[in-house]
C-alpha cells in the first residue's frame, strides 16, 4: 500500500464555521440584518454588518475563544451578573 494515498487531517481542533465565519461573527451579522429589517433600511445595515464582521475578524482572529468576553470584563466598568467575581480593578489574588 502506498503511503501517499493516506489523507491526514490538518485541523483537528478547529472550531465550527458557518460558510467562512465563526458562529460569533454570524451572530453579529444577523444582529445587523435584524436592525436593518426593523429600521426599514436593510442594505445599509447589511453593509455595516459586513464591515463590523471584517473589523471583528481582524481584531480577534488570532485570539482564543471567549477572548471578547474576557476583554469586555476587564476593560469596561460593567459587571453583567458576575456576582461571585471581584471588580476588575482588583489585580491581585489573595487566597
Amino acid at each position: 500500500m502506498n503511503d501517499l494515498d493516506t489523507l491526514i487531517p490538518r485541523r483537528l481542533d478547529e472550531p465550527a464555521r458557518i460558510l467562512v465565519w465563526d458562529p460569533s461573527q454570524v451572530g453579529l451579522l444577523v444582529a445587523f440584518v435584524f436592525l436593518g429589517v426593523v429600521l426599514h433600511n436593510p442594505i445599509v445595515w447589511i453593509a455595516l454588518g459586513l464591515l463590523a464582521n471584517f473589523i471583528y475578524g481582524r481584531l480577534f482572529s488570532n485570539k482564543p475563544r471567549g477572548y471578547m468576553a474576557h476583554w469586555f470584563y476587564w476593560m469596561t466598568p460593567f459587571r453583567h451578573g458576575y456576582r461571585c467575581l471581584p471588580p476588575s480593578s482588583f489585580r491581585e489574588f489573595i487566597g
